[in-house]
């Protein structure tokens, strides 16, 4: 249905040499587009494709965000209702920012991960040999902590804080 609405529209990013219109999750969705008026013409055909089979867009659920450095306000329309734009978006369980940078979702994982760390600290003063320390370790924080981490964009900030939690 939504690949009907897509696919008359020459619209999208280019990823690896190959141009991509939208990231698919479940029933979630994320429109791409290299321009506003793009996007604003992706929308505007995906709402006359739901339209078509008896369906609405949550204009309260969706949301615009611009990815990139130059931070502007973009207005994209649903049925003349604007929809809002946000600086962080969380997408399966990782938080994506305007900037592109990650500093936001390192400092989430660093206080999860220091959170999960916290209960089980007796364990690490324990007499227990290095070994099975270094396998608890693993197994509390660093799972936690690293997911999604093949994703980010890492500044010397950022691997300073990186640092600093596994000190």
């Amino acid at each position: 249905m939504i690949t009907d609405a897509l696919d008359e529209i020459q619209e999208g990013i280019q990823v690896g040499g190959q141009w991509m219109k939208s990231v698919r999750f479940a029933d979630d969705r994320a429109m791409l587009a290299s321009v506003e008026a793009g996007l604003q013409r992706m929308m505007e055909n995906t709402n006359r494709v739901f339209n078509q089979y008896g369906m609405r867009i949550n204009i309260k659920n969706t949301k615009v965000m611009k990815i990139g450095r130059e931070q502007r306000r973009v207005h994209i329309e649903i049925e003349g209702k604007e929809l809002e734009q946000v600086r962080h978006f969380k997408c399966l369980g990782s938080l994506l920012a305007e900037d592109v940078y990650c500093e936001t979702e390192i400092r989430a994982r660093v206080a999860m991960a220091k959170e999960t760390f916290k209960p089980h600290n007796s364990l690490f003063t324990a007499s227990l040999e290095l070994q099975l320390k270094k396998r608890l370790m693993k197994y509390f924080v660093w799972g936690l902590f690293l997911y999604g981490s093949e994703t980010w964009t890492l500044r010397k900030e950022d691997r300073k804080r990186i640092d600093a939690l596994e000190i």
